[in-house]
Protein backbone atom coordinates (compact mmCIF):
# COMPACT_ATOMS: atom_id res chain seq x y z
CA UNK A 1 0.00 0.00 0.00
CA UNK A 2 2.56 2.18 1.04
CA UNK A 3 4.84 1.47 -2.04
CA UNK A 4 1.51 2.57 -4.29
CA UNK A 5 1.09 5.82 -2.83
CA UNK A 6 4.83 6.50 -3.10
CA UNK A 7 4.35 5.69 -6.87
CA UNK A 8 1.14 7.58 -7.62
CA UNK A 9 2.63 10.63 -5.63
CA UNK A 10 6.10 10.41 -8.12
CA UNK A 11 3.33 10.40 -10.84
CA UNK A 12 1.65 13.33 -9.46
CA UNK A 13 5.14 15.45 -9.33
CA UNK A 14 6.38 13.75 -12.62
CA UNK A 15 3.25 15.11 -14.87
CA UNK A 16 3.08 19.05 -12.69
CA UNK A 17 6.97 18.81 -13.88
CA UNK A 18 5.80 18.32 -17.38
CA UNK A 19 3.35 20.85 -17.08
CA UNK A 20 5.18 23.51 -15.92
CA UNK A 21 7.99 23.22 -18.07
CA UNK A 22 5.70 23.00 -21.39
CA UNK A 23 3.72 25.88 -19.84
CA UNK A 24 6.75 28.04 -19.29
CA UNK A 25 8.83 27.24 -22.53
CA UNK A 26 9.72 30.76 -22.99
CA UNK A 27 10.80 31.79 -19.35
CA UNK A 28 12.99 28.47 -19.63
CA UNK A 29 14.70 29.69 -22.77
CA UNK A 30 15.54 32.63 -21.19
CA UNK A 31 16.99 30.59 -18.02
CA UNK A 32 18.87 28.75 -21.11
CA UNK A 33 20.21 31.63 -22.44
CA UNK A 34 21.36 33.15 -18.84
CA UNK A 35 23.37 29.85 -18.41
CA UNK A 36 25.06 30.67 -21.76
CA UNK A 37 26.11 34.21 -20.77
CA UNK A 38 27.10 32.82 -17.68
CA UNK A 39 29.79 31.08 -19.73
CA UNK A 40 31.09 33.56 -21.17
CA UNK A 41 31.58 35.56 -17.81
CA UNK A 42 33.79 32.75 -16.94
CA UNK A 43 35.41 32.69 -19.76
CA UNK A 44 36.12 36.58 -19.73
CA UNK A 45 36.79 36.22 -15.62
CA UNK A 46 39.36 33.25 -16.37
CA UNK A 47 41.58 34.63 -18.92
CA UNK A 48 41.54 38.19 -17.09
CA UNK A 49 43.31 36.24 -14.17
CA UNK A 50 45.11 33.70 -15.86
CA UNK A 51 46.68 37.06 -17.94
CA UNK A 52 47.03 38.86 -14.60
CA UNK A 53 48.97 36.01 -13.48
CA UNK A 54 51.11 35.83 -16.44
CA UNK A 55 51.98 39.33 -16.35
CA UNK A 56 53.05 38.57 -12.61
CA UNK A 57 55.24 35.69 -13.12
CA UNK A 58 56.86 35.86 -17.13
CA UNK A 59 58.75 39.41 -17.66
CA UNK A 60 57.45 39.86 -21.22
CA UNK A 61 55.96 43.28 -22.65
CA UNK A 62 52.47 43.21 -21.40
CA UNK A 63 51.14 44.15 -24.87
CA UNK A 64 53.39 40.71 -26.06
CA UNK A 65 51.95 38.74 -23.21
CA UNK A 66 48.52 39.66 -24.09
CA UNK A 67 48.92 38.95 -27.91
CA UNK A 68 50.35 35.48 -26.90
CA UNK A 69 47.41 34.48 -24.29
CA UNK A 70 44.73 35.52 -27.30
CA UNK A 71 46.65 33.24 -29.60
CA UNK A 72 46.73 30.71 -26.63
CA UNK A 73 43.08 31.52 -26.55
CA UNK A 74 41.94 31.02 -30.28
CA UNK A 75 44.50 27.76 -30.17
CA UNK A 76 42.62 26.14 -27.57
CA UNK A 77 38.97 26.76 -29.42
CA UNK A 78 40.58 25.16 -32.46
CA UNK A 79 41.93 22.15 -30.72
CA UNK A 80 38.61 21.66 -29.92
CA UNK A 81 37.26 20.82 -33.28
CA UNK A 82 39.81 17.73 -33.03
CA UNK A 83 38.27 16.46 -30.11
CA UNK A 84 35.01 14.31 -29.65
CA UNK A 85 33.48 15.56 -26.73
CA UNK A 86 34.15 19.31 -26.96
CA UNK A 87 33.43 21.81 -29.87
CA UNK A 88 34.64 24.93 -30.36
CA UNK A 89 32.40 28.62 -29.86
CA UNK A 90 33.57 31.97 -31.64
CA UNK A 91 32.00 33.60 -28.80
CA UNK A 92 34.19 32.25 -26.19
CA UNK A 93 37.36 32.82 -28.29
CA UNK A 94 35.77 36.78 -28.29
CA UNK A 95 35.00 36.27 -24.51
CA UNK A 96 38.82 35.39 -23.94
CA UNK A 97 40.53 38.18 -25.66
CA UNK A 98 37.88 40.75 -23.93
CA UNK A 99 39.19 39.46 -21.25
CA UNK A 100 42.86 39.88 -21.89
CA UNK A 101 41.93 43.06 -23.50
CA UNK A 102 40.05 44.30 -20.22
CA UNK A 103 43.56 43.31 -18.23
CA UNK A 104 46.05 45.23 -20.31
CA UNK A 105 43.55 48.41 -20.61
CA UNK A 106 42.83 48.09 -16.51
CA UNK A 107 46.41 47.11 -16.08
CA UNK A 108 47.91 49.71 -18.22
CA UNK A 109 45.96 52.36 -16.80
CA UNK A 110 46.55 51.61 -13.07
CA UNK A 111 50.49 52.18 -14.06
CA UNK A 112 50.19 55.19 -15.61
CA UNK A 113 48.04 56.61 -12.49
CA UNK A 114 50.76 55.40 -9.89
CA UNK A 115 53.66 56.92 -12.70
CA UNK A 116 51.73 60.31 -12.52
CA UNK A 117 51.64 60.73 -8.48
CA UNK A 118 55.01 59.57 -8.64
Amino acid sequence: MLLKTKHRYLTYVGILIITVVLTNADELSLWLTKKLLLDKVGHFISFFLLTWLLDKIISLPRAVLVLSVICYAGFTELCQWYLGFRSPQFYDFIANALGCLSYYIVATALSLDISKKS
